[in-house]
């Protein structure tokens, strides 16, 4: 918990933040559980028995293990023992113990307070006090325990009838969501003595409020309000972005703004969180405890002060009634809500329900935009998954169905013309995919849901042990990058004993990125290796947790059986480029990555190596270490031609995976749209290991064939490639696909192969760039008149001549050679069709753009003098029978 009241709040700045921390619940540590088949236990854990017994009695577990299958007879005295599967458990005491586990993370009382870049995880619970994280305001007197009170304000004013106002220049109560606490109503004020009853608080002015009856006309009147001793709590300035909460009953829920002074509450921010594998059924102790109100949503809002923004955020949930619960009179919401590009799923029965209100638009409307229809502003573009959106006037909002009216929650809906909305849903990989409609489909131009690159995660974990020694090789994503990692390694299941690398008075210890000897680097992979100085034991089974920032992942491995002196270890490589003749490796078992170099190298044979087939080296390692090689490119002369970077291998497995993406990450540069490529169609790929660090751009022309060792594969054919990047690549779909019905994509990078991407050929795929390079919004477009780019500040004018930009066409004439500049005029075959905000367009001119790489297209139109004028007047462009994605704009006056 967090928070305070106080002197400490008042007049003074005061701000803290919470970052790069990792907040488990230890399920393995959880006291009071009942006993049942294969339970993780850690030493010292208190459980009870599966039913109850006389006396209530409870066990505590001597050494750490899994229960058995079959529950063990317990026995009727303190300080006896019974053995369960290995464990020893002792009856230490009786009664009736149960479990305390409320709320994981509960800000209470706070000023100025930034939440972010952390991991809330396994929340296990047993009241109805179940949440993940919670906000809540509280006033208190100081030094006690009497809260939840009426504060109090004492002053001097002047009273014009029924209109009070502030006479010393200090403020006035101004109560957001009065409740009567203690005895106390809080819409009394005492003047001169006298009891008024209030009629309202003037929510804008802090120094005036009105009476329900008359109070006369004075000037200079002593006045108080409020329980005596009762300090007026901040809870204002809350940011709360960029964590990850998971595995746990809810997400989150703010709550409790009884007598909030006004002036000191609000502006709550809740951004770009990912809460997943939210199950109250799953993350419960007992049984039944999913059945009760409080119990059964996966969101919940209540009683929101002024300003309160729910944005950016992913919700993978089930089981529970509610999808997002509105708690509270409608007075109590301050009516400034907003609740934009959110992905979050409906519940069982309801989507958005309110208290008192009907499912939908009734609810949003009454609870956040202050009895008023919500505007989209306030509303939009979030995924409902599953909801019916009949129901939800307001925005553009999405469901992941076949219609409006709804259907069952399934993230992994595969929409006929969008695809799937995340890369891998059941792998747990929730980065929207490029082409769906979330994709930079946001009212802020971004995604819809988290920021996936933006989190704290550790990603592609592997370890890899030989007989003596563990590798682990691992990455971070950017916002821990600067953050030192932990690991622990025990033969205990609780990490209790550390193996004797990791103890910190025999050596420094190789666990955390501050030690230069502890964690070697290649490229965007970080490496520790354990029993480097103290080998492991052959074939022992040992447990690690390792820790990076706010993220935090926990496992086990064996060591292989003990091994020979030497073993054969066959390494495979494709040449990187045309005029490989040969390839030889270099390797060691030690890594510079200051000189990115591998010190006292041995180097094998020279070994044949084609670009085509590629080929097999066999070398001679230490079974037991850790090896890193690279491999050296010559031509037919036995001339060096390229280095790979550094790899590593552990007992003859890759330890590096292969550049990864997949069909649906092909995706046409201009619109997004993915699943297919058309000829001569400028493409983006988006996946993980595609190229280096930062982005590369060829030196010498638009294009390159090989880039920084990339290459991409039509047919096992290079093409033409615009930028390289690790995660992204742009390039030229080759024009000898078209009429084929399928072409297999292949990427080349290091010398590691991809999996081979077989992709349906298109005869058109037509798409507008626009300024973002999203598709959408406003287009890249010349206007002719004084060659100015069109926008706001230069728009077109109705009759005069724009050049938009896109790609994916069809047909040219004469024919397109991919990667080649367009020196003239070469239209497109297909008929070419603009409207410009529901005005057909003359078109004067479609085909490759003349001076530029041919990919690249040029349409040039007329204006029609009947088109809307606009900053934003909408383009819909068709070629042949193909229609681009509708949401480009162009400025027209």
């Amino acid at each position: 918990m967090f928070g305070g009241t106080g002197p400490i709040f008042e007049g003074a700045a005061f701000s803290a933040q919470i970052r790069y921390n990792y907040f488990p619940k230890v399920e393995e540590r959880m006291r009071f559980v009942r006993w049942r088949p294969g339970l993780v236990v850690f030493k010292g854990r208190i459980i009870r028995p599966s039913s109850e017994l006389p006396n209530s009695p409870v066990f505590q577990a001597r050494n750490s293990g899994v229960t058995g299958d079959v529950e063990p007879g317990w026995p009727p005295n303190q300080g006896d023992t019974v053995n369960d599967n290995g464990i020893v458990w002792v009856r230490i005491a009786q009664g009736n113990a149960r479990t305390v586990s409320k709320n994981n993370f509960e800000i209470k009382n706070a000023r100025d307070v930034t939440i972010e870049y952390n991991v809330f995880d396994k929340h296990w619970f047993d009241t109805n006090q179940n949440n993940n994280i919670v906000f809540k305001l509280n006033n208190c007197p100081p030094k006690s325990s009497a809260c939840d009170c009426v504060p109090e304000f004492s002053g001097r004013v002047n009273v014009n009838g029924r209109v009070v106002t502030s006479a010393d220049s200090k403020p006035l109560p101004n109560i957001h969501h009065p409740t009567t606490q203690r005895g106390v109503n809080p819409m009394l004020i005492k003047i001169g003595g006298v009891d008024y009853e209030i009629e309202s608080f003037e929510a804008a002015d802090d120094y005036k409020i009105l009476l329900k009856t008359d109070a006369g006309n004075r000037s200079d009147v002593a006045y108080t309000y409020g329980q005596p001793g009762c300090q007026a709590a901040w809870d204002r300035d809350v940011v709360f972005r960029h964590n990850i909460v998971r595995s746990g009953p809810t997400g989150i829920s703010i709550v409790t703004w009884n007598n909030g002074v006004r002036s000191r509450i609000g502006d709550i921010s809740v951004t770009n969180n990912l809460f997943a594998d939210l199950d109250c059924q799953k993350w419960s102790n007992f049984a039944g405890q999913c059945s009760g109100s409080l119990l059964s949503w996966y969101l919940s809002l209540a009683q929101l002060p002024p300003r309160v923004e729910f944005s950016n955020n992913t919700v993978i949930a089930q089981n529970a009634r509610i999808g997002l619960y509105l708690e509270g009179p409608s007075s109590s919401f301050a009516g400034d809500t907003k609740l934009l590009n959110n992905v979050f799923p409906r519940g069982s029965e309801n989507a958005v329900l309110g208290q008192g209100t009907a499912e939908g638009s009734a609810t949003l409307d009454a609870k956040l935009c202050g009895g008023q229809p919500c505007p989209a502003s306030q509303i939009n573009k979030n995924i409902i998954v599953g909801a019916d959106l009949t129901r939800y006037r307001t925005g553009d909002n999405y469901n992941l169905c076949p219609e409006r009216r709804g259907c069952g929650v399934n993230f992994d809906f595969d929409d006929p013309r969008f695809g799937r909305l995340f890369e891998n849903f059941a792998a747990g990989i929730y980065r929207v995919r490029a082409g769906h409609y979330a994709w930079r489909g946001g009212t802020d131009g971004r995604d819809i849901g988290v920021d996936w690159d933006r989190l704290p995660r550790i990603q592609n974990l592997r370890v890899v042990p030989t007989d003596r020694m563990a590798l682990f090789t691992y990455e971070v994503t950017a916002p821990v990058a600067h953050i030192p990692c932990v690991v622990e390694v025990s033969t205990e299941r609780d990490l209790s004993v550390p193996v004797p690398d990791l103890d910190p008075r025999r050596f420094l210890r190789p666990d955390t990125d501050q030690q230069p000897d502890s964690v070697t680097r290649l490229g965007p992979q970080r490496m520790i290796r354990i029993g480097k100085n103290v080998p492991l034991e052959p074939g022992r089974t040992y447990w690690y947790r390792l820790q990076c920032g706010g993220d935090a992942t926990s496992g086990s491995f064996t060591t292989r059986p003990a091994g020979g002196q030497s073993q054969t270890v066959t390494l495979t490589h494709t040449p990187s480029a045309p005029g490989v003749s040969a390839v030889r490796i270099e390797f060691g078992y030690s890594y510079d990555s200051t000189a990115d170099a591998i010190p006292a190298y041995q180097a094998s044979r020279v070994v044949p190596c084609s670009p085509a087939v590629g080929c097999e080296i066999p070398i001679e390692v230490d079974p037991s270490q850790v090896l890193f090689y690279r491999t050296i490119e010559l031509d037919a002369d036995g001339r060096e031609l390229a280095r790979t970077p550094v790899m590593v291998t552990a007992g003859g497995a890759e330890v590096f995976p292969e550049p990864r993406f997949s069909l649906n990450s092909i995706a046409n540069s201009a619109s997004g749209a993915n699943a297919g490529v058309a000829p001569c169609e400028i493409i983006a790929i988006f996946g993980s290991r595609l190229g280096p660090g930062q982005l590369v751009l060829p030196e010498n022309g638009p294009v390159a064939d090989t880039l920084s060792g990339v290459r991409l594969l039509f047919d096992q054919q290079a093409a033409p490639l615009l930028y390289v990047s690790e995660r992204q690549i742009g390039a030229i779909a080759p024009a000898r696909i078209e009429g084929r019905p399928l072409t297999e994509v292949q990427l080349v990078y290091g010398g590691r192969r991809s999996e081979a991407v077989s992709v349906p050929v298109l005869t058109t795929r037509p798409g507008i760039f626009t300024v973002d390079l999203s598709g959408r919004g406003q287009a890249r477009a010349i206007n002719h008149e004084d060659a100015t780019l069109n926008g706001p500040e230069s728009p077109a004018r109705r009759g005069s001549y724009v050049s938009l930009f896109g790609t994916s066409g069809g047909p040219l004439s004469p024919p397109c050679q991919e990667g080649k500049l367009a020196d003239g005029p070469q239209p497109l075959q297909l008929p070419v069709s603009v409207v410009v905000g529901g005005v057909p367009a003359k078109v004067t001119y479609a085909g490759s753009s003349p001076g530029s790489v041919m990919g690249l297209l040029q349409i040039d139109i007329e204006v029609p003098e009947a088109a809307p004028t606009g900053d934003a007047v909408p383009l819909w462009l068709a070629i042949g029978n193909v229609a681009a994605p509708e949401g480009a704009t162009i400025a027209v006056r």
